[in-house]
């Protein structure tokens, strides 16, 4: 979108006796916000990047798109704000002021994360996200409490890498719709609207439980200790694990995921130490191992509770001294690697039971974060129902606008004894069923 033709009115007034450009933006949120998708543009060589040459421009680009910000920010009813790249509050409006409940005078120069408090873990990592790849991120909608108020807060977030001449991300801008209100108000039930956007990669939810390990992993991502994730089967262990790798130094190295109870027992040693030539019948070639792949970044091993007996001392050393070897070969490898760890079984238990080593037991026993069954986050099901519809529903190239609210009670009723991926399954199966944009209840949908 040219965004010289974003705003709906334009008019010319004489200002110091020259005349100057005013915009007239929306006043509805939606609109504003897709408007504001086409005003973010960083002025590069040869004109602005991202966005076609402008028809008319009066002064330079940068002048332009600064009239622009600047009536943006003072017209607009939802919050708007600029952070430099350690996420510092340079500039923003009344409105966006008036949700943090902190005087605007008082938040220049501040961290967005020591206002959000123990909501930081759901909004630091899409800012380290956005600096990181130069990408925006659209449609975030979280619910958390915020440090300096009371009551907890249902947000929309629109995120904006701001770059220099040379492509660097510099700032972040930020656009945030608060819809808590319009959620108490309603005085009907109505459909649950779907965003037409899906997200990925994203951990979802808002309730306390998943907050509370959110806290836990961005508090050890800093680090290079051992990590060990715990909780039932589709509880979402591995996105854990990726959203720590993303937090932690090591986010621009790879990060490696092997399931111990998928690689047959013989294998699943090669698999990690690799093997030189002629190691044993079949080893045509030298291969290198997921430690050497890993190498600088992470390794995920997930089902750790199935890791044969027999290699559970190879990889206790690893974790003591990040020596090993390859299969076949008496040269020590040195392992430069964050390992963490994931099972849904009791390790205490496997231990008492001698299937488990004890002293591997507690060298991955370091940092634990249990993850809550989907029972016991119910508050997250509408959220996370709403994220998978889309999902689908784009991949399945499916119209689904809203949610019925019968069908979000009767979700939130259910046990889910397969967890998140069990209601994903489920959400895909309704995507698929529908034949209507509103998903609704339907006798024998669900289990």
């Amino acid at each position: 979108m040219n965004f010289l033709q974003g705003p709906r009115k334009f008019k010319r007034t004489a200002v110091a006796g020259e005349a100057t450009d005013h915009w007239l933006f929306p006043s509805d949120p939606q609109q504003l916000l897709k408007l504001a998708r086409g005003l973010w543009i960083v002025p590069a060589e040869g004109g602005a990047a991202g966005a076609p040459a402008p028809t008319r421009v009066s002064g330079s680009v940068l002048d332009e798109q600064e009239q622009l910000l600047s009536a943006m920010f003072a017209s607009s009813t939802i919050g708007v704000g600029i952070f430099d790249s350690e996420l510092r509050f340079e500039k923003f409006n009344d409105a966006l002021a008036a949700m943090n409940g902190i005087p605007a005078e008082d938040l220049i120069g501040r961290n967005v994360l020591d206002i959000l408090g123990d909501a930081a873990g759901h909004i630091e990592p899409i800012f380290r996200r956005v600096i990181a790849t130069g990408e925006p991120a659209l449609n975030q909608e979280r619910s958390f409490k915020i440090a300096t108020r009371s009551d907890t807060g249902h947000w929309v977030c629109d995120f904006f890498p701001l770059k220099n001449v040379n492509g660097k991300v510099i700032k972040v801008a930020v656009i945030v719709v608060e819809i808590t209100a319009q959620k108490t108000q309603s005085p009907t039930p109505k459909p649950h609207l779907v965003h037409n956007e899906p997200r990925h990669n994203e951990i979802v939810g808002e309730s306390d439980a998943l907050g509370q390990a959110l806290s836990k992993a961005k508090a050890v991502a800093a680090s290079d200790a051992t990590v060990l994730i715990l909780g039932e089967t589709g509880t979402g262990k591995e996105l854990i694990a990726r959203a720590i790798h993303r937090m932690s130094a090591r986010s621009e190295k790879n990060f490696l995921a092997i399931n111990c109870a998928a690689i047959p027992a013989g294998l699943l040693e090669s698999e990690l130490f690799g093997y030189e030539m002629g190691a044993f019948t079949g080893a045509n070639q030298q291969k290198l191992g997921r430690l050497e792949l890993a190498n600088h970044g992470t390794l995920f091993l997930d089902e750790i509770g199935e890791m044969p007996l027999e290699t559970q001392p190879k990889l206790l050393r690893v974790l003591e001294t990040y020596e090993f070897e390859r299969l076949g070969s008496t040269r020590t490898l040195l392992a430069d690697i964050r390992i963490i760890a994931a099972t849904n079984q009791d390790l205490s238990r496997r231990v008492a039971e001698s299937a488990f080593r004890s002293d591997l037991y507690y060298r991955l026993n370091v940092f634990a974060i249990t993850l809550p069954a989907l029972r016991e986050r119910k508050e997250d099901i509408p959220v996370l129902a709403h994220y998978f519809a889309r999902k689908h529903a784009s991949r399945l190239h499916k119209k689904i606008d809203a949610i019925d609210e019968g069908m979000i009670a009767a979700l939130a009723k259910y046990d889910w004894p397969g967890n998140i991926r069990e209601l994903e399954n489920f959400m895909e199966r309704a995507v698929i069923l529908a034949s209507s944009p509103v998903l609704q209840e339907s006798p024998g949908l669900l289990p």
